[in-house]
């Protein structure tokens, strides 16, 4: 698996917008990653916007206060990524996340259809090269979440990429992705 930390720093040549500069940490598995660590960032506190003035001089020491080092994130991400390649789960259990995340109790007619649907769709997540290998942990779990949602499910209102990029922006997509961990964490528990 890999990935790097990264200091991303983005301004306008205008001075329009603020010199924004954060850190995060790509995975590159798919595209949709720089939304979700600007939200993510913004979270966690790690980053850092200046207004861009005629007078503006770069305060590199400034800005590492804010930033935090590279090398804490960095030890972060491997815990929690290393915490999830080590956990693992039988079929039993995905199965049993599944029922938290996609239950079918309770659900009737046209519900239960799409409930059932959605089911088979990230059941047959196992085969994709993006979830395929870590089949069986729980970062696989969370890979078949993910990829699901950013490729198969229903977009209504807008394009797929318009949805992802507006789920990234609201922070809705690491909320989603919170969520399959918590499910995770209760079946394995």
């Amino acid at each position: 698996l890999d990935y790097r930390p990264n200091l991303v720093r983005a301004d306008s040549m205008d001075g329009s917008l603020s010199m924004t500069t954060y850190l995060s940490n790509n995975i590159t598995i798919c595209g949709n990653t720089m939304s979700w660590n600007l939200v993510e960032a913004g979270k966690s506190g790690q980053i850092s916007r200046r207004k861009h003035t005629s007078n503006f001089n770069a305060d590199l020491a400034g800005e590492r206060q804010v930033l935090g080092i590279i090398e804490h994130i960095d030890t972060e991400f491997v815990s929690e990524l290393h915490a999830l390649l080590e956990m693992e789960l039988n079929k039993a259990q995905r199965i049993q996340v599944m029922d938290i995340i996609v239950p079918l109790e309770g659900k009737e007619g046209r519900g239960l259809t799409l409930a059932e649907t959605r089911r088979a769709q990230l059941m047959s997540m196992d085969t994709d090269p993006m979830v395929s290998q870590w089949v069986g942990t729980g970062f696989g779990e969370l890979q078949r979440y993910n990829t699901w949602d950013h490729h198969l499910a229903t977009v209504k209102g807008t394009g797929r990429w318009e949805r992802n990029i507006s789920r990234a922006l609201t922070g809705k997509r690491g909320e989603a992705d919170r969520n399959v961990v918590q499910a995770i964490q209760m079946v394995t528990v």
